[in-house]
């Protein structure tokens, strides 16, 4: 039994943090644990155990084993034994296994992004989702403050352990001091359970519990919708929670009706797979004519085309000649000079790669997409707006990207130039979507809704110029040259097939 309960604690540290999270997210999705900070720290105390584990068995095993025994003579049962005798003589241990535990779970990212909630998101969990807006200046300030507070932590620690050294050596004071840390510990611990329970016991009502966005917009339309609420009564009464693409995707299909989110603003094709996988939003109540055809059960926001952007200073510069295709973002000229995104990581990524498919023959696509990763090199992004803000600062003369944020630049009069590819400009769209929780369904969610979609689109057609509902048209010079649709309908199926092929034109690059 020792033997397994052993390998038990041992294994925890080979499985992926990501894998941890995953299982935690589909364990306890729809349970009263589901996105509390309770789940948070059970999931870190579970990944780390297995160096805490040896630390105190170590540390017991240097202990002499009579002492169980004279405190059993004396009278003393296994819970005092515990507390008078092993806690103090491991407590150098102890405060070795808290500090690993604290810094570890400030630093951890891989799990808790997966358990988090609107309410319980942590630094580290921000830190990934200004990854989504390449918002760098505010991730170096975050990791500085995980920095100096781990430092500060670590001080801390140290002082504790140097303070008991010396009043063991002192003698006298040892007593008091050990009374003193007991009483600490205590404290500490009386205020974590206040903590949670005033948490839990100062909830609102269902009926006055604000409602929970969940949104994988970029920052313009975030900010749009979010003056749409607010300028229409709905200000404080609901919280906006942003993720990146896969993200929200993934929690969207793992946790369908169980999900946190009361109201989600996502990519139209994620919103059709979560549908139809889990039946998960519900019925519209209010009417929007659209220009295409529409499932009743989401409306759309803002559609994103694709294009080639350039930065023309650097282009001149470099004497490179201007792309007017895809394929020709191919050619070795354009070494280490042309910055694209991941598809794993953004959904902006699959713009380019619909284009290819639906241009070329896949082994003629797959040829030309390896070259395209071969001249990006170290630029290949994790982000959507990734792209263009390399080109913006010159460290590469061309992109690939959401052609509205090229064409806003070149309106700002910045030296950017969006070239629409010859093998077209193919569309995203997102939309908002209500979640279905039946009796739980929050009664603001629907009513937010409807806001968002009749005074939302106003300001998004500032970034966002193509028209999606009747009435609306579009300025000649924001008119795509190539707008095109793919053959197939989007799917997450689609999405992972596509992801797939990525994935071997850049093996066929390392090759």
């Amino acid at each position: 039994m020792k033997n397994i309960l052993e390998s038990i604690a041992l294994v925890t540290n080979t499985v992926p943090r990501m894998v941890i999270g995953i299982a935690f997210l589909l364990t306890f999705s729809g349970t009263s644990l589901q996105n509390t900070f309770l789940l948070m720290i059970l999931c870190n105390v579970v990944h780390y155990f297995s160096t805490p584990y040896l630390m105190m068995k170590s540390s017991l095993e240097k202990m002499n084993a009579s002492w169980e025994t004279t405190a059993m003579l004396m009278g003393d049962n296994w819970m005092k034994t515990i507390f008078r005798v092993v806690t103090p003589n491991a407590l150098p241990t102890l405060l070795e296994v808290f500090s690993y535990y604290f810094i570890n779970a400030m630093v951890t990212v891989s799990a808790v992004i997966f358990i988090a909630g609107a309410r319980t998101m942590v630094i580290t969990t921000k830190i990934k989702e200004l990854q989504h807006f390449a918002g760098f200046n505010k991730i170096f300030v975050l990791s500085l403050c995980i920095l100096f507070t781990n430092l500060a932590a670590k001080g801390i620690f140290s002082l504790i352990t140097v303070w008991r050294e010396n009043a063991k050596k002192k003698n006298t004071d040892s007593k008091k001091t050990g009374v003193f840390i007991r009483r600490a510990a205590l404290a500490v611990m009386a205020l974590i359970i206040c903590f949670f329970g005033v948490n839990a016991l100062s909830g609102k009502s269902e009926a006055e519990q604000p409602v929970v966005i969940y949104s994988n917009a970029d920052d313009e339309a975030v900010t749009a919708i979010k003056h749409a609420l607010d300028e229409n009564g709905y200000k404080d009464q609901y919280l906006f929670q942003t993720f990146g693409t896969s993200e929200l995707g993934g929690k969207l299909m793992a946790e369908g009706t169980a999900i946190e989110a009361d109201l989600v603003t996502m990519s139209s094709f994620y919103l059709d797979s979560a549908q139809s996988t889990n039946e998960m939003f519900a019925e519209l109540d209010f009417s929007t004519p659209t220009l295409e055809p529409m499932p009743s059960y989401y409306r759309p926001l803002t559609s994103q085309e694709g294009a080639i952007f350039i930065n023309t200073e650097e282009m001149d510069r470099l004497g490179l000649p201007v792309p007017t295709s895809i394929k020709d973002l191919a050619d070795p000229v354009y070494a280490n000079e042309i910055s694209v995104t991941d598809i794993k990581s953004s959904s902006t990524a699959w713009l380019l790669i619909q284009a290819l498919l639906g241009a070329y023959a896949e082994d003629e696509a797959q040829e030309i997409l390896s070259g395209i990763y071969k001249n990006a090199g170290p630029h290949l992004e994790d982000s959507g707006s990734g792209p263009i803000k390399k080109v913006r600062s010159g460290e590469v003369a061309v992109g690939f990207g959401l052609r509205h944020q090229a064409v806003a630049d070149q309106k700002d009069g910045m030296p950017i130039l969006a070239i629409d590819p010859v093998e077209g400009n193919y569309a995203l769209t997102e939309s908002v979507a209500v979640i279905d929780k039946k009796e739980k369904t929050n009664p603001l969610a629907m009513e937010m809704a409807e806001c968002i979609v009749k005074y939302v689109r106003e300001e998004l057609q500032e970034t966002y110029p193509n028209p999606l509902y009747e009435g609306e048209t579009v300025n000649e010079a924001n008119q795509s040259a190539y707008p095109s649709k793919f053959p197939e309908p989007l799917t997450t199926d689609l999405l992972t097939g596509h992801q797939e092929f990525s994935e071997r034109c850049k093996k066929r690059d390392d090759g």
